[in-house]
């Protein structure tokens, strides 16, 4: 069984993301705030095999490979820019769901 600990640091920060997805104001900058420091502080590793095509989707797209971060968010369409922030989304939910230690309440 894996160690649902190894993924507290990327549930964290993804965490985090999603508090800023949620908030008011321009998707865009939203997303550009939100994926800054999933992209420049997550490496794959940090996910569990099953998630680390989707990060990569997002560290591809939004990362520093084809210009700065500011660049490439700017650069994308409204239904990509709803696309990566429901990836963000879905990465933090799949890690919730399945890769988080149970809660005792």
């Amino acid at each position: 069984m894996e160690n649902t600990d190894d993924y507290s640091y990327a549930r964290e920060k993804l965490g985090r993301s999603v508090a800023t997805l949620i908030g008011s104001g321009d998707l865009r900058l939203r997303l550009e705030t939100a994926s800054l420091s999933i992209i420049t502080r997550l490496e794959a590793a940090d996910f569990p095999d099953e998630l680390k095509g989707d990060f990569k989707k997002l560290k591809d797209n939004l990362g520093y490979g084809k210009g700065t971060h500011e660049e490439n968010v700017s650069r994308l369409s409204e239904e990509q820019l709803e696309e990566y922030s429901e990836l963000i989304l879905s990465l933090y939910t799949a890690i919730l769901r399945n890769f988080s230690p149970p809660q005792n309440f």
